[in-house]
């Protein structure tokens, strides 16, 4: 028995390779095998494949799914805050009750934008000694010259938690302030013509044309400076045109009360110049109650106008002063207020400015005889407006939505009126010269 070396072994195996029939079945029998191991590895990638893509549209679902909760959660937190606040306002509507108001205020009211509810009560205000009554949040009590009191046993019915307001449009006539000082220890705030109320009640502001600001009427008002020429060649034309032809007529409504003071003021004027009175306290009647100004009227041509008020009051400035600057005339005042609070420089003259009556005419005569001058009072257009706004509580009603005041009553109200009592109508002695 022979023993075969490694050598011979390796030596007989390179023979068995080296034959060709051998090596194509080995051949044979190795493709099966490597077939096999292609596609154990491509099974593998596939199922490696899919688990991968598996994954990641699980991930996706899920992000899917998350950020719709999401928004779901977010629209449902939205709609039930909105309804909330809906079912809160609703539920918590503040109201005001106005006592003796009265439908023959000049300027119309809006409600449009005030979110609380409003009741008017013109009638007698016994009729709400209810329960009622104490239901709302503010009760506005507006005061005439002839009828200051009116309602107010029925405001000193308050609740601790009800906001009173003293509320007038004009100047009132109360000189009994300490018989009725108790009265008037009823109100907590005010609401008048005055710029030192609690609420300013005024028809008429000066607005900017840029961007419709409102400037006047105010303490603290920010004139720009006047310009003493026209920039536009075209609106010189107009009002040149409209001071070209001499006409020195001049025109004044007087409207209650009729003082004799203010009349005897227009007797002066009229020993020097043309003035035509309307009105209740005048000689002619104006259409419409005098309801708008011009300067035409029965073919007469008007220049000026003669603001001479009926009170003479800190901050009173009636409705036909601004009539005026809109129907291009030019005011010629004469008052207790700061004009400057409610006007724009050089739109009015003043005439407390001048010693006598003379002098004042004179100027007067001398503008109708210089057109050019004359317009120089009507450059402030350029950059402000009149605007007219009607009556509303707008500001009434955010304070009292807004704030939770306490009705501790005190006297107030009482230094308020004392502040604002009128002054005699009394003219400077100079001018009776």
């Amino acid at each position: 028995m022979s023993i075969m070396s490694d050598a011979d072994s390796e030596w007989e195996y390179s023979d068995h390779l080296k034959n060709p029939i051998l090596q194509k079945s080995a051949l044979i029998m190795e493709i099966p095998k490597a077939v096999a191991r292609k596609r154990r590895s491509k099974n593998k990638f596939k199922k490696t494949r899919g688990l991968k893509k598996c994954i990641c549209l699980s991930l996706l679902a899920l992000v899917l799914v998350t950020i719709t909760v999401m928004i779901s959660l977010t629209i449902l937190a939205y709609l039930d805050v909105i309804n909330s606040h809906h079912i809160g306002n609703k539920q918590k509507q503040n109201s005001i009750l106005v006592l003796n108001w009265h439908t023959d205020v000049h300027n119309p009211l809006s409600l449009t934008h005030t979110q609380c509810k409003i009741v008017f009560a013109n009638h007698s205000v016994t009729k709400l000694w209810t329960d009622e009554y104490y239901s709302y949040d503010a009760i506005i009590m507006n005061s005439t010259a002839e009828n200051i009191l009116h309602g107010i046993d029925a405001v000193n019915r308050y609740k601790e938690n009800q906001l009173i307001i003293f509320a007038t449009q004009k100047p009132l006539k109360y000189s009994n302030l300490s018989s009725d000082g108790l009265y008037m220890e009823s109100f907590t705030k005010s609401f008048s013509y005055s710029l030192k109320s609690h609420f300013l009640w005024h028809p008429y502001k000066i607005v900017e044309l840029k961007d419709f600001k409102i400037v006047a009427p105010s303490l603290q008002p920010q004139w720009s400076a006047s310009a003493q020429s026209f920039i536009d060649d075209h609106e010189r034309d107009f009002f040149l045109a409209e001071v070209m032809e001499p006409s020195p007529l001049a025109l004044t409504v007087l409207q209650k009360p009729c003082h004799k003071a203010r009349q005897d003021l227009i007797k002066l004027i009229m020993q020097n110049m043309d003035v035509h009175t309307y009105g209740e306290c005048g000689n002619l009647t104006c259409p419409n109650n005098c309801l708008y100004l011009s300067n035409w009227h029965d073919n007469e041509r008007y220049k000026f106008y003669l603001a001479f008020e009926e009170e003479l009051c800190v901050d009173y400035v009636g409705n036909n002063f601004f009539k005026a600057l809109s129907a291009h005339l030019l005011p010629v005042v004469f008052g207790g207020a700061n004009y400057t609070y409610f006007a724009p420089p050089n739109s009015y003259i003043n005439a407390s400015d001048f010693t006598s009556i003379r002098e004042l005419t004179d100027y007067l005569f001398y503008l109708d005889q210089n057109p050019e001058e004359h317009i120089k009072y009507f450059t402030w257009r350029h950059k402000y407006k009149i605007q007219s706004f009607a009556t509303n509580f707008e500001e009434i009603c955010d304070y009292v939505k807004r704030h939770s005041y306490n009705t501790q009553r005190n006297e107030q109200i009482i230094n308020w009126l004392k502040e604002n009592k009128c002054q005699p109508y009394e003219l400077p002695s100079t001018w009776g010269s």
